[in-house]
């Protein structure tokens, strides 16, 4: 795991997501490596977890395979969240709850 830096919190298109759950709940952010895969973000606060792929959609199977895929390889108990922009956010998939960002970003559950 890198942390990444407070003035690089933009890395992509989905950096207010990490600069939020860090402003707004205390969360230190990183990104998380897994074999040759990546976990878009992995928030920490004290003994607190969070592991987080974010998507734009998933309209491909190809895509939710991947998206999915790499928080199944985690085998630790922590919550572990898709975050989408689409209409189409919901649901829970083996334990990973499928969330529309804004309904992540202004919930009480973590």
């Amino acid at each position: 795991m890198k942390k990444i830096p407070q003035a690089e919190a933009t890395f992509h298109s989905w950096g207010l997501c990490g600069r939020a759950i860090r402003r707004r709940r205390g969360y230190e952010i990183y990104v998380g490596k897994l074999d040759n895969t990546e976990i878009d973000f992995i928030a920490t606060k004290q003994e607190n977890k969070l592991y987080i792929q974010a998507a734009q959609e998933i309209g491909a199977p190809e895509t939710e395979k991947c998206k999915y895929g790499r928080l199944l390889d985690i085998r630790d108990n922590y919550p572990k969240y898709i975050l989408r922009a689409d209409a189409f956010a919901g649901g829970n998939y083996e334990g990973i709850k499928t969330m529309h960002i804004a309904d992540f970003l202004l919930s009480d559950e973590y």
